[in-house]
């Protein structure tokens, strides 16, 4: 499965190697935390469930996402 380029809805980086995909805010416009981000997922975007996807690859377009298990914040 390819995955679009993706950027942290709280700092702006893009294509970071781990991603957290909120399950509440998923569709069209997805809201996605960086690993940094996820540790202030409480106050940056609170009362939502995030699903960590891990990326393989160089954080290029091209990668390859796998899902995992979920966190709650």
């Amino acid at each position: 499965m390819l995955i679009a380029p993706w950027f942290c809805d709280s700092c702006g980086r893009q294509n970071g190697m781990i991603r957290y995909q909120c399950q509440h805010c998923r569709g069209a416009n997805t809201y996605d935390l960086c690993e940094q981000c996820i540790l202030h997922a409480s106050t940056i975007h609170p009362y939502h469930r995030f699903q960590l996807v891990q990326n393989a690859g160089t954080g290029t377009s091209n990668w390859v996402g796998r899902e995992r298990t979920a966190v709650l914040y």
